[in-house]
């Protein structure tokens, strides 16, 4: 975290430092800070995730969340609306059993709303 962020020679660097994404001086300083704020890694299957993925790693902005959280929380997902909640196509797919490939299909054509989670019709 501290290196993807601060450290311009991290391979990581340019998705992170270079973009303004940065540790706050509470965590930086202090992994016992840190430990305090966030706790222990519930389990091997967690990792540290910023809720605003623009925003820094500081208490308030950060979760321990599983792959599939995170993989919903990239900054090149395409979202969309489902029931009023903005979500990824990943998790559209999901939640309304539409394939991804076709609701981002719709979506590019500028289908919003009931039309885009409308029944996919058999041939």
């Amino acid at each position: 975290m501290k290196q993807r962020c601060h450290n311009p020679r991290n391979k990581m660097y340019k998705h992170y430092g270079a973009r303004g994404v940065a540790v706050c001086d509470r965590w930086r300083d202090s992994f016992e800070n840190f430990l305090s704020d966030m706790g222990r890694r519930p389990s091997e299957k967690h990792s540290i995730d910023r809720i605003n993925v623009d925003g820094e790693y500081a208490p308030g902005n950060c979760r321990w969340a599983s792959v599939e959280t995170q993989a919903n929380n990239r900054t090149d997902n395409h979202l969309v609306v489902y029931q009023g909640q903005q979500v990824s196509l990943s998790e559209a797919e999901r939640l309304s059993g539409i394939s991804q490939k076709n609701l981002y299909y719709r979506s590019k054509k500028g289908w919003v709303g009931d039309k885009l989670f409308a029944p996919v019709r058999s041939q």
